[in-house]
């Protein structure tokens, strides 16, 4: 199975192939087109803006979208990677008749559906609107309460209603973003809603009390998240990531655009203001509402593969052509509780002007690392094997008929090739999920499975199962591979998580010098309201 994955890749042209409007792909390609050259890709654009005239770049444009054309209908299939590089779904990059014929080293940057489960405010708002009954969610939500305006009004002051203490709400705008369009309200706002026939499209959410402060100005954490399978479940969190500062309410909590920092900066001050086991705790509560967030959105997205792509025996198609690199942007309270905010389908990765290059720098070590982790390839059968016997010994079985209690399809054997592969090459990527920690989400798995998963499901000899199905052997797997790298070696092991990263990467120079601007080389400055000092910020270009 190995072999004959791995040998068409090899054999393939190294083509890639971009779809979005021209002033998006130029943007965007121009921190990933190094890393695609250094795999020995080529790339191609519509065209080369600054060497053509303008008739040369309507040939060209004319001559790509013949390209794309070709692509969308199945009819160009000698390339090995299409970017979806447009704020849209992954069905607007290929045909869904297509997506079924794909070979099997094809890949696509966009999961269709994804858009209408979680990339959009009010999608997001719904898919956990969903899952709020859950007991897991109940004792540890990972978004704030939600609803749809103008549909779910009435359910929303019912509820504001039945609070017995004052209570404020945040109403977003859906078609704004980038922190535009944000209100308080408080509870005589509702009751205007309510007597205005209130008919415009938004979002309301709870406001998140207690919410943590650097200094007077609210935080928000955005992180680089990777998805390589959405069933069973693989993500990966990137070590870069921003810390935005926040104007206060009356300002409408937009981003303070002077002052940003990288993440190391913002853990960095956990550190060194409440301790290490602080710092632990909120790195450790971003990466399981992380995680969370994407269980919950798991079945949602089986199904609309299922309506999607509409297989004749009725089956499950689990699109592993698919992958695609995400931002959350999460909230921390004073006890380090993080919630999911909102979730961008497409991180703005385009170069920065003069005065942004510590963000370029960032922007790049991403990308890198999504091309290096997609396409690395290296031979794991055997270690994969060898994991497999030692979690479940002679009672594998390969046939997956109904009724069975484990069973490993075709399908599912990909998926742990590609999990081991991938590990090898994700260099500041950390896998997030499948975990050793993996208890940590018993409680939710439990409540997906008695009521948001459908169990009848029979992957067949090639499908996939969810990670419902495999979430306890995926665990013991991954605890498997942790023993193993301990008995060979010292080092941190390939099973770490966000917080602790599997080995101890020498930090960028440019990572060195913010983090010495901000605290001293040797400083043990606190900054508890800042009242001990003045809080020193970074000025990085948005």
């Amino acid at each position: 199975l190995e072999y004959s994955r791995l040998a068409g890749y090899s054999r393939a042209a190294k083509v890639v192939l971009l779809h979005g409007s021209l002033s998006v792909v130029e943007q965007e390609m121009a921190v990933y087109k190094e890393a695609f050259t250094k795999q020995h890709f080529d790339v191609v654009y519509p065209s080369e803006v600054d060497e053509k005239s303008d008739k040369e770049i309507d040939g060209d444009l004319l001559n790509f979208t013949n390209i794309m054309d070709s692509v969308w209908n199945g009819r160009e299939t000698d390339w090995v990677v299409l970017m979806c590089l447009s704020p849209t779904d992954g069905e607007h990059c290929l045909k869904p008749s297509v997506y079924l014929n794909l070979k099997p080293y094809q890949k696509v940057s966009r999961i269709p559906g994804l858009r209408n489960i979680l990339w959009k405010k009010d999608a997001l708002c719904s898919t956990m609107f969903r899952a709020r009954h859950m007991h897991a969610f109940h004792q540890s939500p990972v978004s704030p309460l939600c609803w749809i305006l103008p549909s779910q009004l009435d359910q929303f002051i019912a509820s504001a209603q039945a609070l017995n203490s004052p209570q404020h709400w945040v109403m977003k705008s859906v078609s704004s973003g980038r922190g535009q369009g944000i209100k308080l309200l408080k509870y005589d706002d509702i009751l205007t809603l309510q007597e205005s026939s209130f008919n415009t499209r938004a979002v309301i959410q709870e406001y998140i009390p207690n919410q943590l402060h650097v200094g007077k100005n609210l935080i928000t954490v955005m992180v680089y998240v990777l998805v390589t399978s959405t069933s069973p479940l693989r993500v990966y969190l990137h070590e870069e990531g921003r810390a935005f500062f926040r104007q206060p309410q009356k300002d409408g909590f937009s981003k303070v655009l002077e002052h940003v920092w990288h993440v190391a900066q913002f853990r960095q001050y956990l550190r060194r203001t409440y301790g290490v086991l602080t710092e632990q705790k909120a790195s450790q509560s971003i990466e399981q509402a992380v995680v969370s967030t994407l269980l919950i959105a798991e079945p949602l997205l089986r199904n609309a593969f299922r309506q999607l792509f509409q297989l004749e025996d009725g089956g499950y198609y689990q699109c592993q052509h698919c992958f695609q690199l995400l931002s959350m942007e999460l909230m921390l309270n004073k006890t380090f509780h993080a919630v999911v905010m909102e979730v961008n389908g497409q991180p703005p990765l385009s170069q920065l002007p003069l005065g942004g290059d510590s963000r370029n720098s960032n922007k790049q070590s991403v990308a890198k690392d999504v091309v290096n982790l997609i396409f690395g390839t290296s031979l794991v059968a055997r270690d994969v094997a060898r994991a497999i016997d030692s979690v479940l010994g002679a009672n594998v079985d390969f046939s997956c008929r109904a009724g069975q209690e484990i069973c490993l399809s075709t399908g599912d054997l990909v998926y742990l090739l590609d999990s081991k592969r991938e590990r090898q090459f994700r260099g500041h990527f950390h896998q997030v999920y499948p975990t050793a920690n993996g208890a940590v989400y018993n409680d939710l798995i439990a409540d997906l499975k008695s009521e948001l998963v459908d169990n009848q499901h029979d992957p067949g000899l090639s499908g996939t199962q969810s990670s419902v199905d495999l979430h306890n052997f995926l665990t013991k797997l991954e605890i498997t591979y942790q023993t193993v790298s301990m008995s060979h070696s010292n080092s941190r092991t390939n099973s770490e998580d966000f917080i602790n990263p599997p080995h101890k990467s020498k930090k960028s120079s440019y990572q060195e010098a913010l983090i010495d601007n901000v605290f001293g080389e040797d400083s043990d400055h606190h900054v508890d309201g800042c009242s001990d000092g003045i809080l020193k910020f970074i000025p990085i270009v948005i």
